[in-house]
């Protein structure tokens, strides 16, 4: 199956596709690099109590952000796209004026109607007046960067948003460094985050004025396709938030900030092996769709079972070292009061492997042009996911949260590959998984051994993390794990990297050795 080399080859835009899905997979190990460097720092710097309140707020700006403005961003983007494909550039800056007139006024009204409540219910958060302000802060800054980074994604340049994005956890981490050193306080703390956040969604919308502009007409009819499009995407948007937050709401009701911050230093440590399903599943996702505009649904098959195969041969080692050391990666990453959430971390890296695989799935139903398939998958995971935190939370804590989230999301792989089913073959090669499990087989003993030699969580993890790639990717060269598909992908990725041609030379010589 030589599908992807194949499309490269023959059109700019598939060979642009792999580029931008290059560049956007670099930008995403950068973001969580400096992601955990953040959230190291705080959690090094202020309380586990003062951490949860921030994650708490945060999730509070992301949640209303997703569901309030009724996915006028999302339904821009498409709109844009649409009538650029139709050559009717008066309608894309129409539509664009139009949508930043109306996502501008939802802005407005709804941060009134956010102070009037927080005035006569101070309750319902529970937040001091500076935790407040910054959830106001980061909503009106992420409802407005939101909409002019659709504008981007609409003129196909995901990657141009993907480095506006990249820069926020890059300069907050920079900027609450500097805080911390000059002062420590939650306050100043919270102020350089959302400083850091205010700068790089002004560069943002600052690339997307420079190169689109707002120069269209103001047209109301206009809104109601709009709302028609965008209020379909809120019900999906709010199923993602639900699964995404809903633990974070339901922990703090029950329990407090403390645990809150606890449960969300594993959810983003487990979040790591995202990093490797997203940038694969960005190049599948435009091929996807246009293998079923062709109708060609067994290169279609093919592809699918080589993206699964792939998906577990990056994952595996990863899972493995997440899965043995819980206490050490939390409490390198964290501090060593973070450890309580080792077994949460244990079960959501599971739950988060799933998820991963799922996105594959999910896809396929979307590029079959049936994402109402996957709206209703995600609506049934989301209800599932509240429940079962409802009643798991307050007897098991942050366990029961991390249980919660692993149901939901079998629930959504599940659902997801029945109906994936029905629109391509999936076809897996049982012998190729064995010769990926078995490489695993030596790592995993020597592991046990390097366990045995320290008594440091530190060196012990580092030494065997060492271990495990290194054998890994020997034994997967030795049993020819690798097809010819990896090379090309391979190649990508040094490419956009420009490593020095020794090391592509290097790298690309052991890939074709593992070549069967």
């Amino acid at each position: 199956m030589n599908y992807l080399t194949e499309k490269a080859d023959e059109t700019s835009f598939a060979g642009a596709m792999l580029k931008a899905s290059s560049i956007i997979f670099i930008l995403i190990f950068i973001q969580r690099v400096f992601g955990y460097l953040l959230n190291s720092l705080l959690t090094k710097s202020i309380s586990q109590t003062d951490y949860g309140s921030y994650t708490f707020a945060w999730s509070i700006s992301m949640f209303a952000t997703g569901i309030l403005l009724l996915g006028i961003s999302s339904a821009t983007a498409r709109y844009v796209a649409y009538y650029r494909g139709g050559g009717n550039f008066d309608m894309v800056k129409s539509i664009i004026k139009t949508g930043f007139l109306f996502n501008s006024g939802l802005l407005g009204m709804l941060l009134i109607l956010l102070i009037v409540v927080n005035i006569l219910f101070p309750n319902v958060l529970s937040l001091n007046n500076y935790l407040f302000i910054f959830i106001c802060s980061v909503f009106v800054i992420h409802g407005t960067g939101s909409f002019f980074s659709s504008i981007i994604s609409g003129y196909r340049k995901p990657e141009i948003s993907s480095v506006f994005g990249t820069l926020f956890p890059v300069l907050s981490f920079v900027f609450v460094a500097i805080a911390i050193f000059l002062t420590g306080e939650f306050m100043h703390i919270l102020f350089a985050i959302a400083l850091a956040f205010l700068i790089s969604n002004i560069l943002n919308i600052t690339y997307a004025l420079k190169n689109y502009g707002l120069a269209g007409k103001f047209r109301p009819g206009l809104i109601k396709d709009l709302l028609k499009f965008g209020v379909s995407v809120v019900f999906i948007d709010t199923a993602n938030n639900l699964l995404s937050w809903a633990d974070v709401f339901i922990i703090k009701m029950y329990i407090d900030f403390s645990d809150v911050g606890v449960y969300w230093a594993s959810v983003i440590t487990a979040n790591t092996i995202l990093m490797f399903f997203i940038p694969i599943n960005s190049i599948f996702a435009p091929i996807a769709a246009e293998l079923f505009g062709k109708r060609d649904i067994e290169r279609l098959n093919l592809m699918t079972s080589y993206i699964i195969e792939r998906f577990f041969l990056i994952s595996l080692p990863i899972i493995f070292v997440f899965l043995i050391f819980p206490k050490g990666i939390l409490s390198i990453i964290f501090t060593a009061e973070y450890m309580a959430g080792a077994l949460p971390l244990q079960i959501l890296v599971i739950s988060t492997s799933m998820l991963g695989l799922s996105l594959l799935f999910r896809t396929i139903l979307t590029a079959s042009g049936k994402p109402y398939i996957e709206a209703r998958v995600i609506v049934i995971a989301a209800v599932a996911n509240v429940i079962l935190n409802i009643i798991l939370i307050k007897p098991y804590g942050i366990v029961g949260a991390s249980l919660a989230t692993l149901c939901s999301s079998a629930v959504i792989l599940a659902f997801a590959f029945r109906y994936a089913r029905r629109e391509v073959a999936v076809k897996i090669n049982l012998f190729n998984l064995v010769k990926i499990s078995g490489s695993l087989v030596i790592p995993l003993i020597l592991v046990y051994i390097v366990k045995l030699m320290f008594a440091s969580l530190f060196f012990e993890f580092v030494v065997s993390s060492f271990v495990i790639v290194v054998f890994y990717l020997g034994s997967l060269v030795v049993v020819k794990a690798f097809r010819d598909e990896d090379i090309m992908l391979v190649g990508m990725i040094l490419g956009a990297l420009h490593m020095p041609r020794r090391v592509d030379e290097f790298v690309l010589g052991v890939v074709r050795r593992g070549v069967s």
